[in-house]
Parts: structure tokens; C-alpha cells; sequence
């Protein structure tokens, strides 16, 4: 089990608890896998154009704040 007692505060990641089902807690962490992949995506879109990043609807200042969330944080 992780445990990590040195993060504390909003920054902390959510605590899983020790009784929580099995299902859950791999959901939990495939999740976050998930989101750590998603925002490492981002990186490839500064590349683009602000023209294209316009055309999709996004701004580099929008893409910077998502980078840097936390993986616990949606």
C-alpha cells in the first residue's frame, strides 16, 4: 500500500483506504495513469501554431494550467 505522509495540504493526493475494495483502488490508479498520460499529451500541442491551437479551441495559457495538475487532481 503507498503511503505517503510527507504531502499534506490541498496538494496531497486523496488517501485510499486500506478497505477499499480491490476493484476500486485499481480504478482509482488506472485513472490516474490515465490522466498523467492524457497531460503528457499535452506537450505535443505547444508545438502547434496559435492558429491552430485557435482552431481547436484551445490557448497555450489553457494547456499550461492542465500540465501541471496533479495525476489525482481531474
Amino acid at each position: 500500500m503507498l503511503h505517503v505522509s510527507k504531502i499534506h495540504g490541498p496538494l496531497a493526493p486523496p488517501a485510499v483506504r486500506p478497505s477499499a475494495k480491490p476493484i476500486a483502488v485499481l480504478k482509482r490508479v488506472m485513472t490516474w495513469i490515465e490522466r498523467r498520460r492524457q497531460r503528457r499529451e499535452l506537450m505535443g500541442l505547444l508545438n502547434l501554431p496559435d492558429y491552430m491551437l485557435k482552431d481547436i479551441g484551445l490557448q497555450r495559457h489553457q494547456i499550461a494550467r492542465e500540465m501541471v495538475k496533479p495525476f489525482w487532481r481531474a
